[in-house]
């Protein structure tokens, strides 16, 4: 296990209500860090080009062919970025759908917490932009980034003569949930519950344990809002992974009649927890592959947490949420990829 850093810049341009492009419109638990593939990538002090052209995910092209989609975007430019899911937390939804025919839609406190956060970077930053360097504790390159390509990490930024970690900061202030992972460490998990006991109200007062059907159908946030909106935005809000799988819900029911009847669907059985009280007395293998065969983890579908139809009991810094494995590849593929590698282009495959 050793120590990933990544230095970079923050645009404030991308968060709401600016959005730096049409599809770059960053809520407050999703951000792109400018790098330079270069020299930002440090392991244990010593740069490593192992993510150059790598991807996880590809798309299809118009002759049945896949390109990569690289987790460096826009590498060869002067704009190579990468999308930082910021570990341990989950802030409300700015802007969300599962069917790509719907309409998004965003949660209370999505726009509130995004300007909050905003707010707090402004005076911080140089013009627009903020220095900032990401960390995370990985073993290999495949350990970091989740299945959609974002690199999982907690953002640190200059504040006066100390060093601020962004992600306990929106925790304490009470604009981001804590919301744990399987691949987390357990130092990082306390710290973030830690933040959380000891922190402000921010949206605290609102949190409701049932995902209710008038949750749905805010309109989500766009470029050019007006910013006095912030204000305004309140309301009952759940944690995020149920907003969002209420979305699933009212968008397509699949004939399940409560929300707890939809997450028991053979195709949403996927949704494993672990109590965080158990987590903790797994040895690191456990944590690390807990969905293995005869693992020894206790293993709870999130259907079995919910009660009286779309009531989540236990509390957010209570569990532990089971990701998913991401593959990372590049050209040097089927070969495991090193902190040495370095991959090349691959525009088809």
């Amino acid at each position: 296990m050793g120590l990933l850093r990544i230095k970079g810049s923050i645009d404030i341009n991308q968060f709401w209500p600016t959005g730096k492009s049409p599809n770059i419109l960053s809520d407050a638990d999703t951000v792109h860090v400018q790098v330079d593939p270069k020299s930002s990538f440090v392991f244990e002090g010593n740069v490593t080009r192992a993510f150059d052209f790598a991807w996880i995910t590809t798309r299809k092209n118009k002759d049945g062919s896949h390109s990569p989609n690289y987790v460096i975007v826009s590498q060869t430019t002067p704009n190579a970025h990468l999308k930082i899911r910021l570990q341990g937390i989950d802030a409300p939804e700015l802007h969300y759908r599962v069917d790509q025919k719907k309409t998004e839609v965003r949660q209370n406190w999505g726009k509130r917490a995004t300007f909050e956060l905003r707010k707090f970077l402004k005076p911080r930053a140089s013009g627009m932009k903020i220095d900032c360097h990401v960390e995370t504790l990985v073993k290999s390159p495949n350990d970091v980034f989740d299945i959609y390509g974002r690199l999982i990490g907690d953002i640190m930024i200059a504040d006066g003569s100390s060093i601020l970690n962004v992600n306990h900061w929106l925790v304490k202030n009470g604009w981001a949930f804590p919301t744990h992972y399987n691949s987390m460490q357990l130092g990082e998990i306390d710290s973030i519950n830690a933040a959380w006991a000891g922190g402000k109200r921010g949206f605290r007062k609102s949190i409701a344990k049932r995902a209710a059907n008038d949750m749905y159908g805010l309109p989500c946030g766009k470029a050019g809002d007006d910013p006095a909106e912030a204000k305004k935005d309140k309301g009952k809000l759940v944690l995020p992974k149920l907003f969002r799988r209420l979305v699933g819900f009212k968008e397509d029911s699949k004939g399940a009649a409560t929300l707890k009847d939809f997450l028991a669907l053979p195709s949403k059985k996927r949704n494993l927890v672990i109590k965080l009280a158990d987590f903790k007395t797994l040895s690191p293998a456990q944590r690390a592959n807990p969905t293995k065969k005869n693992s020894g983890v206790t293993l709870i579908e999130l259907h079995a947490l919910i009660t009286d139809g779309n009531r989540l009991k236990p509390k957010a810094e209570e569990l532990v949420f089971v990701e998913d494995p991401a593959t990372l590849k590049n050209s040097s593929s089927p070969k495991a990829i090193g902190w040495d590698d370095q991959g090349v282009p691959v525009p088809k495959i």
